[in-house]
């Protein structure tokens, strides 16, 4: 997990004071994104006696690179307005920036700055990173339904990415069935990551 989230850029995200958050409205100060998945990862880790802040810290930079999806062109343009608006510390804003973002040659702000976009090879290695994260915090098994709804995609799109990192497409187990109810299971299948991790460079253009 290194490669998503490295041990010294993790020590910029402040766990501690989420951990003391009990109450989910204080929460989300500190969490940029609705999303249900990650509320219930929280509730889960909060929960706990002795909240594991490395975990916390996974599940927060969820967040952060969620919020980067959903930031518009405009706010793109701008390093500076982009790293204002990441709700995050600076530092992790700044990662995110220089991982997923690029400049774009022979142009500038009226500021005189440099302007930035995110190319399509920047939002599939974005939404790569976001589902290995997501595997990684739910026993490497995700639902591509579930996930769909939860970041607004398309189910084909998420089934597509989760594949592309190395995920396998199973049918949903008995136990899934009691959860979900057997009509909503039977038209579902899971997503489980069995092999290696890989991020590999595909074209996702029109799929997200």
């Amino acid at each position: 997990m290194d490669d998503v989230l490295s041990k010294s850029n993790a020590a910029f995200i402040n766990a501690s004071a989420l951990a003391k958050a009990t109450d989910p409205e204080e929460q989300k100060k500190y969490v940029p994104v609705r999303s249900e998945f990650i509320a219930k990862k929280i509730e889960q880790i909060v929960g706990q006696k002795k909240p594991d802040l490395a975990l916390l810290r996974r599940v927060m930079y969820l967040a952060y690179l969620i919020k980067f999806v959903n930031i518009g062109r405009k706010t793109m343009q701008s390093r500076e307005t982009c790293v204002r608006t990441m709700c995050c510390s600076p530092e992790i804003a700044n990662v995110i920036f220089d991982r997923f973002a690029d400049c774009i040659a022979g142009t500038a702000n009226p500021d005189g700055s440099p302007v930035y976009t995110k190319t399509p090879a920047n939002d599939s290695k974005l939404m790569c990173h976001i589902f290995v994260l997501m595997l990684s915090l739910n026993n490497w098994i995700l639902i591509p339904a579930d996930v769909a709804s939860d970041l607004g995609m398309e189910i084909r799109a998420t089934t597509r990415y989760l594949q592309s990192v190395g995920c396998k497409l199973e049918p949903i187990s008995g136990s899934d069935v009691a959860t979900k109810g057997r009509k909503m299971a039977a038209a579902n299948k899971k997503a489980v990551l069995k092999a290696p991790i890989k991020f590999p460079k595909v074209n996702m253009r029109g799929n997200s």
